[in-house]
C-alpha cells in the first residue's frame, strides 16, 4: 500500500479569493518557476523591490563539509 503524500487543497471561497494578491495560476507557475529555476526566481523577486544597491549575487550556498553555508 503506498500512502499518497500530495499536498490537500483546500477550496478558498470567492470572497478571500477576490482579496488575494495572486490567483492559483500565477502561484503554481511562480512556484514551480522557484523549484526548477531558483536563480531566475529570484532574480524576478528582487525586480519587484526598490534597491539601493541591488544585490549582485542571488544565491551564496555551499553543501561542503569545510565551507557549509547558505547566505
Amino acid at each position: 500500500m503506498t500512502q499518497d503524500t500530495s499536498p490537500e487543497r483546500i477550496p478558498v471561497s470567492s470572497a478571500w479569493s477576490k482579496r488575494a494578491r495572486i490567483d492559483a495560476q500565477t502561484y503554481d507557475r511562480k512556484y514551480r518557476q522557484s523549484v526548477d529555476d531558483p536563480e531566475a526566481f529570484w532574480n524576478e523577486e528582487l525586480d519587484r523591490i526598490d534597491w539601493i544597491k541591488r544585490p549582485t549575487e542571488i544565491s551564496d550556498v555551499s553543501w561542503s563539509r569545510d565551507d557549509l553555508h547558505i547566505r
